[in-house]
């Protein structure tokens, strides 16, 4: 499964598991992968006729993974989600669309467009990786069970033990990192309707990277070494009416990504998603 997990530019939060006190009986996780599938299905399905408003907010850490005071960057954009039909019939990976709106909050220009720490146009949707054809090279075991937003959950780790080299991106302004294998989730499902709640992902392990040099801009290879990307995304519900309809869609999402030896060292990207509106057969955008 190729993603790119990380990304430095050429150019110079705790999370807690709460598990019940009481026992409860044993996780059926191959039942339990089984109906989260067909909920992500239909998540999917749903999905693609709604789009909404998605904040980020880009900012460098200090060593104590607080803001460093230099400027931020805050980019605003439209989004959706695709998972369409390929030309063999068979169904795409699902992937986000993204529009870009604004940045700092004024309409872009061509120098504001960062295509290194800003969120790609076409990124894969995190939740694929429950769909069937993608659970081959994944593993799946309980990690118990928790609450998440006050709802009993079952938590469950989804392991990628596809192994292949690190892959580099470069242009002249980033380099993105990727490792087929190299991440591991945790999943808070809930207990009745398999739901899911909130999703993290974390790295499998650290692993070394080369950013070449770079003869335009002057720069030497630099060995890093990609420590940590730290992921969480919340899901809340969304009511929709005319008709009726509750949908558990993104409410947030951080990410922390640390890089020894790198131009960029420490970052943060937070995503807040706003004003959800839903296209009806029609044509009419519900509220």
């Amino acid at each position: 499964m190729r993603r790119f997990v990380a990304c430095v530019a050429l150019l110079a939060g705790c999370l807690t598991v709460a598990t019940s006190a009481q026992k409860a009986p044993p996780v059926d996780v191959s039942a339990a992968v089984g109906r989260v599938a067909e909920y992500v299905q239909h998540y999917f399905a749903r999905a693609q006729s709604i789009i909404c408003d998605e904040t980020v907010r880009v900012q460098s850490l200090g060593y104590d993974l607080l803001g460093d005071q230099s400027p931020g960057r805050t980019l605003r954009h439209e989004l959706r989600v695709s998972w369409e039909s390929g030309p063999d019939g068979s169904l795409a990976p699902p992937q986000v669309f993204r529009t870009l709106l604004s940045v700092n909050g004024r309409r872009p220009r061509e120098r504001d467009r960062d295509t290194c720490f800003d969120p790609q146009a076409t990124s894969p949707e995190v939740l694929g990786i429950f769909l069937p054809e993608n659970q081959k090279q994944l593993s799946f075991k309980s990690a118990g069970r928790g609450k998440s937003n006050g709802r009993a959950a079952l938590l469950i780790d989804v392991v990628d033990h596809e192994d292949g080299p690190v892959k580099v991106e470069t242009d002249e302004n980033c380099v993105r990192f990727g490792k087929p294998g190299g991440s591991w989730w945790r999943a808070w499902v809930d207990a009745d309707t398999y739901a899911i709640l909130r999703l993290d992902e974390h790295l499998s392990r650290p692993f070394d990277a080369t950013i070449p040099a770079n003869r335009k801009l002057g720069t030497q290879r630099i060995d890093a070494i990609v420590e940590r990307v730290d992921t969480s995304i919340s899901y809340r519900a969304v009511t929709f009416a005319d008709p009726d309809e509750t949908v558990l869609l993104p409410s947030s999402k951080e990410t922390v990504q640390v890089i020894r030896n790198s131009p960029s060292p420490r970052m943060r990207t937070s995503y807040t998603y706003r004003n959800y509106r839903r296209f009806m057969t029609s044509g009419r955008i519900v509220q």
